[in-house]
């Protein structure tokens, strides 16, 4: 107690023996003995003593004192020879001041945390306010410190400001290297938890840290839940490298994968690797390496299937497993479609959201049984099936089908006999395909459709669809004489007059057939119609067929209205026995 006791008290107990003593002052020696009294000039009986008497202090204890007393601060490695002497002699605000940062004074701070307690608060509240400004002693206690583990511990428990102060510092590296090898992996995944500044920090100077420490066991890694962004610049660390990788504790790069690809798994064919790269992933099946690409599957997308600018080969069933991830945003599915060369051969296993895509796309193998599964969903839009079937490349493909005609294809048939939207050339393909024909034609179709229909034989002939056609004559004339021989056969039930069939005369139909046509016209009216007159006399000559029930009247219209001379001559040899003489040297002299 008597070393811990105050001067001032001490010098009361005696005042005579103290008169004296301060006498020794001199002349102020009255002002000497009320400030020393009176506690303004206060120490300790033991500092006292102390400073000018040997004991239990050194002289290296006592010059430190000495120093601290002068308010000097002696740098952190001043050799202390009994710092729990140099504690007691301490004044309590110097635990507050740079006096304290002493490694041996640090050292036995911690080494008696109950004790200190107080002492060990003021010295991080200190550190805490003055961090920047306490970098000579952190560079002496790394290396000389004799509990870095528990100076660090106890630092980031009382100062939740430590991390961010430390990554920003100057000498960050070395802060945070010290921090991951003395710190409890439990404490070090609490700060990876509590400041995301960490584990960014230690992924982007991961080499240099470990450079630093490379005895860095990788659990201390781990724990801190960072990915490598660059896994061949760590390369020399192989043990760390093999555990990141392990652990599923990388970046998702093509520089990481290549490493990966090459040195972990031993695979040096890198055509495959750039050219299909989630084909051969998978096929190599390395469950931690695909663990990483199913867990972060959009990043794998982004970040390599769609960065690597050849990786166009990949096979149908990695396409479908890319299609099939539903965090994939489908933007990046698209993109990433756009880029392949295959197709897929069906749409089985393919999620019925993505068939507009893949037929927009052209990504699905131009198939009838492909184009019949598009159709089977509620929000099939029949344009986008045309617009796909317009292609040239897709019907250069599926035209080499044959297209069913059972009941389980009516409906795509149908939908392309109506496709109005379809270039005519298009149409035209897909008609002549059609298996079987129509009973109608389809409402609302343009004429040059309508043609292509009748050209192809792709609707029956009745009435109806005759009638049908009523608004253009040239498709009536048509529809008619590629139908000849079933009209010839009930001509009463398409009530078609003479001047329609003198059209079907001048259409592409055998002779035959026009033969049968002039004989259902009524010829007494040829006089008037020399137009027709010629036409039927053209035909009479080239077939030079025998019509039935002519007479002279008949027979002069088409002598004289027939062109040329030569027709004329022909008509008039073959019909003069129907004439008179006078009616003939008529026809001479005034025509012939």
């Amino acid at each position: 107690m008597l070393r811990m006791a105050k001067l001032n008290e001490l010098l009361r107990l005696d005042d005579g023996s103290t008169q004296e003593l301060f006498k020794d002052f001199g002349e102020d020696w009255e002002l000497a003995r009320f400030l020393i009294l009176e506690g303004h000039l206060d120490d300790t009986y033991y500092q006292y003593t102390s400073l000018f008497h040997a004991g239990r202090l050194s002289p290296n204890d006592n010059k430190f004192l000495i120093q601290i007393r002068a308010y000097a601060t002696p740098e952190p490695s001043f050799s202390i020879d009994n710092p729990q002497e140099v504690i007691a002699a301490m004044r309590e605000e110097d635990f507050g001041q740079s006096y304290v940062l002493n490694v041996k004074i640090v050292d036995t701070l911690l080494s008696n945390q109950s004790l200190y307690n107080a002492q060990l608060k003021m010295l991080f509240e200190f550190i805490s306010v003055e961090f920047e400004n306490c970098e000579e002693f952190w560079g002496a206690y790394y290396v000389n410190g004799q509990n870095v583990k528990g100076f660090l511990s106890e630092l980031v428990r009382a100062w939740k400001g430590f991390i961010p102060n430390a990554i920003a510092s100057s000498k960050n590296i070395i802060h945070i290297t010290k921090l991951i090898t003395n710190l409890p992996v439990k404490t070090l995944r609490k700060l990876a938890n509590d400041f995301n500044e960490l584990s960014e920090f230690v992924a982007e100077h991961l080499p240099e840290i470990l450079d630093s420490a490379p005895e860095i066991e990788a659990e201390r890694l781990i724990c801190l839940g960072f990915d490598v962004k660059d896994l061949a610049e760590i390369k020399e660390h192989s043990e760390v490298v093999r555990a990141m990788f392990e652990k599923g504790h990388f970046e998702l790069t093509i520089a990481n994968l290549e490493y990966i690809y090459q040195e972990m798994l031993g695979k040096s064919d890198l055509r495959l690797f750039n050219e299909r790269n989630f084909t051969v992933l998978r096929s190599i099946n390395n469950p931690a390496l695909m663990k990483q690409i199913d867990n972060r599957f959009d990043a794998y997308v982004s970040n390599i299937l769609l960065a690597l600018p050849d990786n166009s080969k990949e096979d149908a069933s990695a396409i479908i497993a890319v299609i099939n991830h539903d965090d994939l945003e489908q933007d990046k599915i698209c993109e990433f479609l756009k880029k392949q060369d295959n197709k897929l051969p069906t749409l089985d296993d393919v999620p019925k959201a993505f068939f507009s895509m893949l037929f927009e796309l052209n990504a699905v193998e131009p198939t009838w049984e492909n184009c019949l599964a598009f159709m089977d969903r509620e929000e099939f839009q029949k344009e986008e099936l045309i617009i796909y079937l317009d292609r040239e490349d897709v019907r250069a493909e599926i035209l080499k089908q044959p297209l069913s005609g059972d009941s389980d294809s009516l409906s795509l048939r149908q939908l392309l006999i109506k496709a109005d939207s379809m270039s005519d050339e298009a149409y035209s393909e897909y008609t002549h395909a059609q298996p079987t024909s129509f009973k109608s034609f389809p409402k609302e179709l343009a004429l040059s459709k309508r043609r292509i229909l009748i050209d192809e034989e792709k609707v029956a002939f009745n009435k109806e669809n005759l009638d049908y056609l009523n608004e253009s004559k040239e498709l009536q004339v048509l529809f008619v004489s590629k139908n000849i021989d079933k009209y010839l056969l009930e001509p009463d039930s398409f009530e078609l007059d003479d001047d329609f069939r003198e059209s079907l005369l001048q259409a592409k139909v055998s002779d035959a057939a026009k033969l049968k046509l002039i004989e259902l016209m009524d010829l007494e009216t040829l006089s008037g119609l020399p137009r027709r007159a010629a036409l039927i006399g053209s035909i009479i000559k080239r077939t030079n067929a025998e019509l039935p029930e002519l007479n002279d009247t008949i027979a002069q219209a088409l002598v004289i209205h027939s062109e040329p001379v030569a027709t004329q001559v022909f008509l008039l040899n073959k019909y003069h026995e129907l004439m008179t003489n006078d009616e003939v040297r008529q026809m001479l002299t005034c025509e012939i």
